[in-house]
């Protein structure tokens, strides 16, 4: 019964205290703004404009941090262990998307990236909301597409992205 008990506790303990593959590293309210000339619009709905940039070094990192205009000072960053996604949104002012949780699809090359929105009424206004996202390099291998996927209330819509590098 003592080795059951034992058993039971390990399980949770490691299950509970398992490690994220991210975490986010900085969020503001910007975006590049020459985003409309650089991105096509999906073809599927929602036709959001959003973009998925990875970095993979110091150099790049200054540079997309000033690519997507942003304020605060540009993080210090473990680029033997992580890889880092600067994700640009749209967003309503009044319901502001934060980012839940982040997977690897291995078998389609595709990290998904998911966005939740506050409840409420929201203003049809679409800000600029950038999120830098610090991944374990180990299990992002290999990706090719970004999948952003938001869910508003009951309703969850999906936008794919070719992930870019700076340029």
């Amino acid at each position: 019964m003592k080795n059951l008990f034992l058993g039971i506790f390990l399980l949770v303990f490691l299950t509970g205290c398992s490690p994220e593959i991210w975490k986010v590293v900085a969020s503001e309210k910007n975006m590049p703004s020459n985003i409309l000339e650089i991105k096509k619009d999906p073809s599927e709905s929602p036709n959001i404009d959003s973009l998925v940039i990875k970095v993979t070094n110091a150099e790049q990192l200054t540079e997309a941090w000033d690519y997507f205009s942003m304020e605060k000072k540009t993080p210090k960053a473990d680029f033997d262990t992580y890889d880092y996604y600067f994700v640009s949104i749209r967003e309503s002012s009044s319901c502001p998307y934060k980012l839940k949780d982040v997977t690897v699809n291995d078998s389609n090359e595709e990290i998904n990236f998911y966005f939740r929105q506050k409840a409420g009424s929201c203003n049809s206004d679409a800000t600029p909301r950038t999120v830098l996202v610090e991944v374990e390099k180990n299990d992002a291998i290999r990706l090719e597409n970004a999948s952003i996927i938001y869910h508003s209330g009951n309703r969850e819509t999906r936008t794919t992205e070719i992930i870019r590098g700076i340029e």
